[in-house]
């Protein structure tokens, strides 16, 4: 398993050096993050990543349970028209995407990737509510 110095090189390497490692208990997980989605996006419903298409609220407090570290990743970006960060955030995704994937196969087998925005890795600027369809 990848110690903490390991990640942070993976991490660097694929254009996340903005990070803080923090404890996964600290995640607040709660009703008012689904009710703001559902009342202030418009992609409540329509993407696989967002609500209400996740899993509930017990069953994500027992996956961050699950983990003895979390990483948060800073990323900052200057848009005039905020749907301009659709094609933003799948840069991100797509690097958040090849740490997963490099973290993984460091021999951290738990590492899984909560996404910004709906995810758009497909790159179809679509996202669809149903995984099966998920391209």
């Amino acid at each position: 398993m990848a110690d903490r110095r390991t990640m942070e090189s993976i991490f660097t390497e694929n254009g996340c050096s903005d990070f803080k490692w923090m404890d996964p208990g600290d995640v607040i997980v709660s009703e008012w993050v689904r009710f703001k989605c559902m009342f202030g996006c418009g992609e409540f419903g329509r993407a696989v990543a967002c609500p209400p298409n996740l899993p509930d609220l017990d069953f994500s407090r027992k996956l961050f349970a699950g983990y003895r570290d979390a990483v948060l990743f800073h990323f900052e970006g200057d848009l005039e028209d905020p749907e301009d960060r659709h094609a933003w955030t799948k840069g991100i995704n797509g690097s958040l995407l090849a740490v997963e994937r490099a973290v993984f196969l460091a021999g951290n087998y738990k590492a899984i990737v909560i996404y910004v925005d709906p995810c758009n890795i497909c790159g179809s600027g679509e996202c669809v509510p149903d995984k099966s369809d998920c391209r």
